[in-house]
């Protein structure tokens, strides 16, 4: 199965905050249990501080699971400035791992 992730904060408890909005475990972080991830952050972002981002890595790293991360600097959480760029970087990612092409 293939995640896309979303920036986001968990809600419910505003002081344990999180990059991922699916596969919550009591830990705050991402559950790694998927093969491919895929993960759009912009910086800055007043809503996901990238500190959250490099600790989903980090995870993901730690668990040797394969993510693709975009960087798009300057950018508002809603992606605005560049939506066509973010919205073809997720189609071709979705395309790629759901259906084996290019």
């Amino acid at each position: 199965m293939v995640h896309f992730i979303a920036s986001g904060l968990v809600e419910e408890d505003p002081y344990r905050r999180t990059v991922c909005r699916v596969g919550l475990d009591g830990s705050g972080f991402a559950r790694v249990t998927d093969d491919r991830f895929d993960h759009v952050v912009t910086v800055p972002d007043g809503q996901v501080h990238p500190d959250h981002t490099l600790r989903l890595a980090d995870r993901l790293i730690a668990a040797d699971k394969d993510f693709e991360l975009l960087i798009v600097p300057g950018a508002e959480h809603t992606f605005i400035d560049c939506l066509a760029h973010v919205r073809k970087r997720c189609w071709d990612f979705l395309v790629r791992e759901l259906m084996g092409a290019r």
